[in-house]
């Protein structure tokens, strides 16, 4: 079949032969994408899923309730968070949990950057989603996500240890459904695949 621009698709392998052997018709980087990228990045991406290391920024009651879901009864560890570590070079999970100020945020947009790519973020509690019980506060910051990216909101005043646990788990699911760069894979094209 011909698509829109009129260039033909073709399928990847067929077989010849009575030999059981099959050739291979298509563009080069399909091939490529298909028999080694797609396999490596899943592999990549899987054991980017089972170690995340956190920064942790705790101002409020949230904090509370992130120690309960790491404790013995929730475990955190078991689903890949490890905890504390010494240097932010070495981070590749955020988890903003509580109040962040106009003068914390200077800070915490410097955390940010020294965290390597590729990274991700989390907002833990109403505080700092949207301002809380502080939303007409002159210094309180209405909204983390006004100045760095958000990938998973977890809103509560404070949130359960479960909550906490399933918003991972939409992290997780997000790490895995990314490309080996870590960013949101595309969505296959529409057109068909023909076999010769």
């Amino acid at each position: 079949m011909r698509s829109e621009t009129g260039r033909k698709r073709l399928a990847l392998s067929f077989p010849t032969g009575g030999n059981g052997a099959a050739a291979f018709v298509g563009r080069l980087r399909d091939i490529i994408i298909k028999s080694v990228a797609s396999p490596l990045g899943y592999v990549i991406n899987w054991s980017r899923l089972y170690s995340l290391w956190p920064v942790h920024l705790e101002t409020a009651c949230c904090s509370v309730e992130l120690g309960a879901a790491a404790g013995a009864r929730w475990d955190l560890e078991r689903f890949g968070v490890l905890e504390a570590f010494g240097s932010l070079r070495q981070c590749d999970l955020l988890m903003i949990l509580g109040t962040v100020t106009r003068k914390m945020m200077k800070r915490l947009r410097v955390i940010w950057e020294q965290m390597p790519e590729p990274k991700w973020s989390m907002a833990i509690g109403a505080c700092c989603i949207s301002g809380g019980l502080y939303t007409d506060s002159y210094n309180v910051v209405q909204g983390v996500d006004m100045e760095i990216p958000i990938d998973v909101y977890v809103p509560g005043c404070p949130p359960s240890p479960r909550k906490i646990i399933y918003g991972l788990l939409l992290l997780q699911n997000k790490i895995i459904n990314s490309d080996v760069l870590g960013r949101p894979k595309r969505l296959p094209d529409r057109e068909e695949v023909r076999i010769v």
